[in-house]
């Protein structure tokens, strides 16, 4: 994604529209905690924001019932309107299991972020329903995006993204050359965070009034030892439970 072309920038955020991506099994082993910054806590809120517990053992259960003839669905938990983040709708929609393969259907995702918390609820229910391994996946997003802020959070976190996000910074001639989700991003990184701490310091933590923005901020402070902490916390797709 932060190499793609073909996709429509925003104030905030780079679209691409009616994505479909595959896969042979639902097998994932990421370090979540390490990989994303996010906790365990975060993941105990999506599951309880989209997930009926009803609903969803009653879909295990018909999808290990099913022949090859049939399908199950299961709609997540209606958030529309609830915050400002849905007041557009549900980002996640409906999941499908049909001929071993498990459908994810999601109106928006936010690529390198929130994104790594989806793919884990699509591995943690084929994991109830047969091994991950016995069971494709398909994923279908009708708008995924990068975020200019949230996805700092996960490339400060990867030595290789991180390093070419210092590069870059370093080397406008460079910048201009890269792709425009690099531009945005590495622009947002520089002008609100770079720039302003040069000016404040710690400061600007307190400044912060955009959640993601003063997340990001904190564990920013925290990895460049100029705030006391302990980030990011290690954890598995298989330490967490739907």
């Amino acid at each position: 994604m932060l190499n793609n072309t073909k996709g429509t920038t925003k104030s905030n955020a780079y679209h691409v529209f009616n994505v479909v991506l595959e896969s042979k099994t639902c097998k994932y082993d990421i370090d979540l905690g390490l990989t994303t910054g996010h906790t365990k806590i975060r993941w105990s809120r999506l599951v309880s924001l989209y997930i009926d517990r009803d609903k969803l053992a009653n879909f295990i259960k018909l999808a290990k019932s099913l022949d090859n003839q049939c399908s199950v669905s299961m709609q997540f938990k209606s958030i529309a309107g609830k915050k400002l983040d849905h007041q557009y709708g549900n980002c996640l929609l409906a999941i499908c299991y049909c001929n071993k393969t498990l459908t994810l259907f999601s109106r928006t995702c936010f690529a390198g972020y929130m994104s790594y918390f989806d793919l884990a609820l699509a591995y943690k229910i084929a994991c109830e329903i047969d091994s991950s391994e016995n069971i494709s996946f398909r994923w279908h997003i009708i708008d995924l995006q990068v975020s200019y802020i949230k996805s700092l959070q996960v490339i400060m976190l990867d030595s290789e993204l991180s390093s070419r996000l210092s590069y870059l910074s370093k080397h406008p001639k460079k910048l201009t050359q890269a792709s425009l989700p690099w531009q945005r991003i590495v622009g947002v990184y520089k002008r609100r965070f770079l720039c302003h701490y040069d000016k404040v310091g710690v400061d600007i933590l307190k400044e912060a009034k955009y959640g993601p923005a003063r997340r990001f901020i904190k564990r920013w402070l925290i990895l460049q030892k100029k705030l006391p902490g302990n980030y990011p916390k290690s954890f598995t797709p298989k330490d967490i439970t739907l």
